[in-house]
């Protein structure tokens, strides 16, 4: 094979030594050593996304062959695809094993039922797919939509006033020439929208977002609540083109998001 044609193999092939049937191993096993063998195969998926779904796929479908290897193989995936501040969170990979344990008859009802509203939430506004819609009210008092937004680009920043990172990510875009310009030109529109209900915070924040964007909020946190958009770590970014299709889903480098804008 080809290099290229070679580790696509070896995504879907990674696991095939391992046995699943021995329901021992997850109690005698290092946690370490499994820790990086596992860390190595999500490294390999994470350099060749065409594989990865049906390489996790794969995985869990072995993995649920008894309740023992389903929670070894849901926590660990958990931690490095699951977890909001993993450097390898990914909905795409995560969402095989949320799935299988929304149907796994190894769990109880209110645990699949959680699986199957974590699969619900993760399977919204992906890439390549549309952006949910939702209604916010500006700091002015005026009411706004996602697609009353008429501009190529759009940027979501969900945040929060006093949030270190959000501040970051915010000083970080504000010195962006990229976004800067392209906002002058009216070519991106930036709505920073405040998800949770302390109006007075959110007010007393209000200096500290740009004078051209959006500053919002979401009204009721209806899209937390509803689980419309995934806001399990803030600050959230979403980059939408003139038809509200997702671009990039929850990212915070400020170096992607202009490396998309000026494709």
């Amino acid at each position: 094979m080809d290099p290229a044609s070679a580790q696509g193999w070896l995504c879907e092939h990674y696991w095939d030594n391992f046995d699943f049937s021995d329901t021992s191993i997850p109690q005698r096993i290092d946690s370490t050593t499994f820790g990086t063998a596992f860390m190595t195969f999500a490294l390999m998926l994470e350099s060749r996304p065409d594989v990865g779904v049906r390489a996790m796929e794969s995985l869990m479908g072995k993995a649920s062959a008894n309740a023992e290897m389903l929670e070894l193989f849901s926590s660990i995936s958990r931690q490095v695809f699951g977890d909001p501040n993993s450097e390898l969170r990914s909905d795409e990979l995560y969402l095989p094993v949320l799935e299988t344990r929304a149907e796994s008859p190894f769990l109880d009802d209110a645990q699949r039922d959680r699986a199957a509203f974590q699969a619900m939430v993760a399977a919204r506004n992906r890439v390549g797919t549309p952006a949910e819609d939702f209604s916010y009210l500006t700091i002015q008092g005026r009411p706004g939509s996602l697609y009353g937004i008429k501009a190529p680009n759009t940027l979501i920043f969900f945040s929060n006033p006093g949030c270190d990172m959000c501040r970051a990510v915010r000083e970080a875009m504000h010195q962006s020439s990229v976004i800067t310009e392209m906002v002058r030109s009216r070519k991106l529109v930036v709505l920073a929208l405040y998800p949770d209900e302390d109006t007075d915070l959110w007010l007393s924040y209000r200096d500290e977002i740009p004078s051209d964007w959006i500053n919002a909020r979401d009204p009721g946190s209806t899209i937390s609540e509803s689980g419309l958009y995934d806001l399990k770590a803030i600050p959230s970014l979403y980059l939408l083109d003139a038809d509200k299709t997702v671009l990039l889903k929850d990212c915070t480098d400020v170096r992607q998001i202009e490396a998309a804008l000026s494709r």
